[in-house]
């Protein structure tokens, strides 16, 4: 009991200032503790032996009788006293070795913890942020970039391991604190740390972006070029279009998806290449990314022409095969309504096969642009109705002249209209100054045609052959109309005639009666 004090005092002077004396002071103050744990041991186990000795009556007739009358009640009582006063010395000195022991620990750990925090600090200062101070530059080429990429995917391997340190000391400060002697030196500890791994991380972040970018800059505007490059050379002013509406509206689409899909690509060089320029520290290769956008535009440019002329000659080509197909319609539709124009067209045929002389180009004209289409046996048989057409004072009747002017009269504003977008379409070439291959069947009427001509030939050689049709067409409504005339004019003075017939009938009849009536007086 006399050390209990000494004991006391000595474990609350333990202490230490380093991770070492502080390790130092846990096992000193662990071997006090053992060492007052085994002196308690044997004091309490003296004094229970010494209590329960009093504790045990002297028998009778003993060499010790003499002394079994003595009382050892008060001696008894003293050593329990002693006991409960070791057992308080006790419980005290261990309150003061767990005390004592928890500030020792909690100082190691806050120890480590700033050893451990400037290790990290130390490792960003000498070794992560100055890498990342150095390496700035993207390069100027698709192949050292990805070699920069490689290098900083490196450097992120080797920073990894600091990092994952950096976030298992954070995610503990909150624990620590709650047994830290100064919690808020802690918390001030790992927000310092947070506060540049933070800076560090975005850095690192911000770093790989870039040379992301920079490689996939350099990837697309490899492509892109290579695309302008083959638009280019792909480039024909003398290309054969496809021979229908369906293959144009295909050719048409495809045309545009290209041109658009291009012009994304295009975009996302620029852009890419505004983005990097923007963040980058080095005006040389700043210059240098110019330069290459320069190159893109200038490429874009050209090409854009080119292209801007194609999507011309495909539109005007589809206006063509349009114009083609108004014209055959056309052609099959005067043939189908009038009929008169096949008669006319058989009777020429005979005309000229018998004439000793050679057909003239007039001739030739009327045979291709009216020749019989697939109306098959109905035209043939309503054109051997139609005898009469080259001469139409054979015609049957009044009926089958009106027939044949009515079917000319209606069919030809439709025709007119058809040869009026011819004309509008010889206007739009002219006017932007284009040709090209006319290509495709070659001829509205008998699909053969040919293959040499150009969109405009092709277009002037369709309004022909159509307006001799509508020629053909006013003839024989100029006739038919002329002998109408003659035959309404012939049907009125008939009719006159017969009126003025039955009138003189009448006067007659009435003088031959007054006449009858003067010899009946006389």
């Amino acid at each position: 009991m006399n050390n209990c004090t000494t004991w006391e005092t000595n474990v609350r002077h333990i202490s230490g200032t380093s991770v070492n004396d502080l390790n130092q002071a846990l096992r000193l103050i662990q071997e006090r503790w053992q060492d007052i744990q085994r002196s308690y041991e044997e004091a309490c186990r003296d004094g229970r032996a010494m209590v329960d000795l009093l504790s045990v009556p002297v028998a009778g007739g003993s060499h010790t009788s003499l002394t079994a009358a003595i009382d050892y009640s008060q001696g008894r009582k003293h050593c329990a006293d002693l006991v409960h006063e070791l057992w308080a010395w006790y419980k005290r000195l261990e309150r003061t070795f767990t005390d004592r022991k928890s500030r020792l620990t909690s100082r190691l750990a806050l120890l480590m913890f700033k050893e451990d925090v400037g290790q990290v600090l130390t490792w960003l200062t000498d070794h992560g942020e100055p890498f990342l101070a150095r390496q700035t530059a993207i390069g100027k080429s698709s192949q050292r970039a990805e070699q920069l990429y490689n290098a900083h995917m490196q450097f992120e391997q080797v920073a990894a391991n600091t990092l994952t340190n950096a976030d298992k000391l954070i995610s503990a400060v909150e624990e620590l604190a709650s047994q830290a002697e100064n919690p808020r030196e802690v918390r001030q500890e790992a927000a310092k740390l947070q506060q540049r791994i933070t800076s560090f991380t975005n850095a690192v972040d911000s770093r790989r972006e870039m040379l992301d970018l920079a490689c996939g800059f350099y990837g697309h505007t490899k492509e892109v070029l290579n695309w302008l490059h083959n638009a280019s050379e792909s480039y024909n002013p003398g290309e054969h279009f496809p021979p229908t509406i369906e293959g144009m509206d295909d050719e048409l689409t495809a045309f545009r998806q290209h041109r658009d899909s291009l012009e994304a690509a295009v975009k996302r060089v620029v852009s890419e290449g505004k983005a990097l320029i923007s963040r980058l520290q080095d005006s040389e290769e700043a210059a240098h990314l110019r330069s290459i956008l320069t190159q893109v535009t200038n490429e874009r440019d050209a090409v854009w022409e080119l292209l801007g002329d194609r999507q011309m000659r495909l539109e005007l080509c589809m206006q063509l095969r349009l114009f083609e197909a108004d014209v055959h319609n056309s052609m099959e539709g005067l043939r189908r309504d009038v009929p008169a124009i096949t008669a006319v067209t058989n009777a020429t045929s005979v005309a000229a096969s018998t004439s000793p002389t050679a057909p003239t180009a007039t001739t030739e004209s009327n045979a291709a642009g009216t020749v019989p289409s697939t109306s098959g046996v109905s035209a043939s048989g309503a054109a051997s109705d139609l005898y009469w057409i080259s001469d139409p004072r054979q015609a049957p009747s009044i009926a089958a002249l009106e027939e044949v002017n009515v079917s000319c009269t209606a069919v030809l504003p439709k025709v007119e209209e058809v040869l009026n977008k011819g004309g509008e379409l010889i206007r739009i070439f002219e006017s932007v100054a284009v040709n090209f291959p006319a290509g495709g069947p070659g001829s509205s009427d008998s699909g053969v045609g040919d293959s040499s001509e150009t969109a405009v030939e092709r277009v002037h050689r369709l309004i022909s052959e159509l307006g001799e049709s509508v020629a053909t067409v006013d003839e024989i409504n100029e006739r038919v109309s002329n002998e109408l005339d003659w035959r309404r004019l012939q049907s009125q003075s008939r009719q006159r005639m017969i009126t003025v017939w039955d009138g003189l009938s009448w006067f007659q009849e009435q003088d031959m009666l007054n006449a009858k009536l003067r010899y009946s007086v006389h």
